[in-house]
């Protein structure tokens, strides 16, 4: 088209940023499209844009409805729990801790319970951790839920997902580490499972019987969720380590949010006369590690379920946070309008938002 790169030609003369700006010049360059470009509210950074101003009332208006949606489901969670207390006549619940008088590995530690009064119904064994962070982000991470689902998964896949514990060579404590120990050629295999997560599954086991050595029978069956139980499978690789069937994995699997926490060990299907107890303790999982502490349980339920405060007060304590945060609102307000530093006509003494 151009015999030479002379100052005629376009590509020799090239555009300065103004020129964008000038219509007339970019249809000379044949590139109408970059004047539109140019003059488009997004280069000229003319956006719209909402920037609301929140007045008294809209604040006001705003904490209002956070308190009343707190209290609209906090006040019935809490009173449910209170009610509890009201029907205690079904409730009994005994805790003991027990890391601090048994020793680690001791397959046979004895701790003696008190029952006052009779547990009626079905009676619920409890496991209790306290200072156990399983909300931990680097934590709920490391797992591979396609491999709880009973499928393969590659090395890479493992080790991005898992880190920093993919391989049954890299676990440092538990089962894990003496299943590697006990099979050295299976230290390079892909864990199954693998994570942190896993790693750290609780093994304590428990036993009930009366004073004069008379078993009591505890049941560990549907003790989890139910779709949680048909969605965990074992599968049948070299480095699967733990049965990801057994039902006080799958409720390990399921994480708790808060750093005290109980989990769900089994069922006395038989009501459980006063006197004195002997849980024996296979007390593998040592907590000395993160200072923590451990507990065995044993509770009954009624038709509004076990005692539970937490929801129910967080809800509330937030309404009331709201509910104050309203009040100081308004002292702020008055307090500045009676020395005259807030204009009436900034204030919308209307309500009208």
């Amino acid at each position: 088209m151009y015999e030479d790169y002379g100052e005629d030609n376009p590509l020799f003369n090239p555009m300065h940023i103004e020129d964008f700006l000038d219509e007339e010049k970019c249809r000379q360059r044949g590139a109408p499209h970059l004047y539109a470009l140019a003059k488009s509210n997004f280069r000229q950074q003319n956006m719209a844009a909402l920037r609301p101003v929140p007045t008294l009332c809209y604040s006001i208006s705003v904490f209002v409805l956070i308190a009343a949606a707190a209290f609209a489901f906090g006040i019935p969670i809490l009173g449910t729990s209170m009610l509890k207390i009201v029907m205690s006549g079904d409730i009994v619940e005994i805790k003991e801790r027990y890391d601090n008088k048994c020793a680690i590995d001791d397959q046979s530690c004895v701790i003696t319970i008190n029952i006052d009064k009779k547990m009626e119904g079905t009676v619920h064994l409890y496991y209790e951790l306290h200072s156990f962070f399983q909300n931990n982000r680097l934590y709920m991470k490391s797992i591979n839920r396609k491999q709880l689902k009973g499928k393969s998964i590659s090395s890479s896949t493992a080790d991005s997902d898992c880190d920093p514990v993919a391989f049954i060579g890299s676990f440092t404590y538990g089962p894990a580490k003496k299943f590697a120990e006990e099979r050295p050629n299976t230290r390079g295999q892909v864990a199954y499972p693998c994570g942190l997560v896993a790693q750290s599954f609780f093994n304590d086991r428990f036993a009930v019987r009366t004073k004069s050595g008379i078993p009591v029978r505890v049941d560990e069956t549907r003790i989890a969720w139910s779709n949680d139980v048909n969605r965990f499978k074992n599968y049948g690789a070299p480095g699967n380590w733990q049965d990801m069937s057994d039902e006080h994995f799958i409720v390990w699997m399921r994480m708790s949010a808060m750093p005290d926490f109980r989990k769900h060990w089994g069922r006395i299907e038989h009501d459980l006369e006063p006197g004195e107890y002997e849980i024996v303790i296979e007390n593998y999982y040592d907590v000395s590690r993160y200072s923590g502490k451990k507990y065995v349980v044993l509770s009954t339920t009624n038709a509004f379920g076990g005692k539970h405060y937490l929801l129910g007060g967080l809800l509330v304590g937030i309404g009331g946070l709201a509910v104050v945060l309203c009040v100081v609102f308004l002292i702020g307000y008055k307090a500045k309008e009676e020395k005259g530093k807030i204009p009436i006509s900034t204030v919308n003494p209307d309500c009208r938002i």
